[in-house]
């Protein structure tokens, strides 16, 4: 009986101390990870006699792989791109290509050549900028490409993967960073930290903020998100997220008010090579 007794102590205490305990995330270095990306945008807007429905989906598959850096400030990667999947819906139009299929048009053969190279860049560990040159060399001979991967594309498919790297994490804390812009910090809510993996909820708000489009238009708009993810600790390049992005507000056009809605669903998962 003493022995069951001491033994429940333990576990208590054990779970106590790894509830408490301050854990950081690990990259793990030459190993290779499956990513999906997909992202889907809803815009709806109603001009006067003309209602505008909008839905764009992209689902990219790529390869990723930290590989070692000349730096402690930045992580080296190489990505893949293994398969880019892209619909767009507007009212009853549609069009979809996938780089699995034929290729019609020239930006698709030039998105579809693409499929397999490898791209290194690097990443600042405080997420504040992005080095490509490959990148760049490889738009200057595949110029369409530009539309689809840029630097800050590239940032943006990998900075909910790095977000929370370099801390300390325990339960109970909360992080604001500044992953968007400095206008929209997202707050990083530690659900649960353990030597298995991290879970936490997702949020970010931007107050209403004026774009002009041009000298007798703007948007004015505010912007909620929420989501949550999950890393694992040991290797976080495995990992999943999910967020909501909800955008509401108005086309000024003079005097006129037109109301827009923007929605965009983004996940992103990973899997071992």
């Amino acid at each position: 009986m003493k022995k069951l007794i001491l033994t429940l102590s333990l576990f208590l205490l054990s779970q106590s101390f790894a509830e408490n305990a301050h854990v950081s995330l690990q990259f793990q270095e030459n190993i290779m990870t499956h990513h999906i990306i997909d992202v889907s945008t809803e815009i709806e807007t109603a001009f006067p006699g003309f209602d505008l429905k909008e839905t764009l989906k992209q689902k990219i598959f790529a390869d990723f792989m930290v590989v070692p850096s000349d730096s402690s400030d930045v992580y080296e990667l190489e990505m893949t791109l293994r398969r880019v999947i892209v619909s767009l819906r507007a009212n009853d139009n549609s069009i979809k290509f996938d780089t699995d299929g034929e290729a019609r048009t020239l930006p698709e053969e030039q998105l579809k050549d693409c499929v397999g190279k490898k791209v290194r860049f690097s990443i600042a560990k405080d997420l504040k900028f992005v080095i490509a040159p490959e990148l760049e060399n490889l738009q200057s001979l595949y110029p369409s490409l530009s539309g689809s991967f840029t630097k800050e594309s590239l940032k943006s498919m990998v900075f909910y993967l790095f977000a929370l790297n370099g801390r300390a994490l325990s339960k109970g804390e909360k992080y604001d960073l500044d992953l968007y812009d400095e206008e929209m910090p997202i707050s990083f809510n530690i659900n649960a930290a353990g030597l298995r993996e991290i879970q936490a909820s997702i949020s970010g708000y931007k107050e209403s903020k004026e774009l002009m489009l041009t000298k007798n238009a703007k948007i004015i708009f505010e912007t909620v998100a929420s989501g949550k993810g999950v890393w694992q600790t040991e290797n976080a390049l495995l990992y999943q997220v999910k967020i909501q992005l909800s955008t509401s507000g108005d086309i000024v056009m003079g005097e006129e008010r037109v109301p827009l809605k923007v929605k965009s669903s983004q996940k992103f998962s990973s899997m071992p090579g």
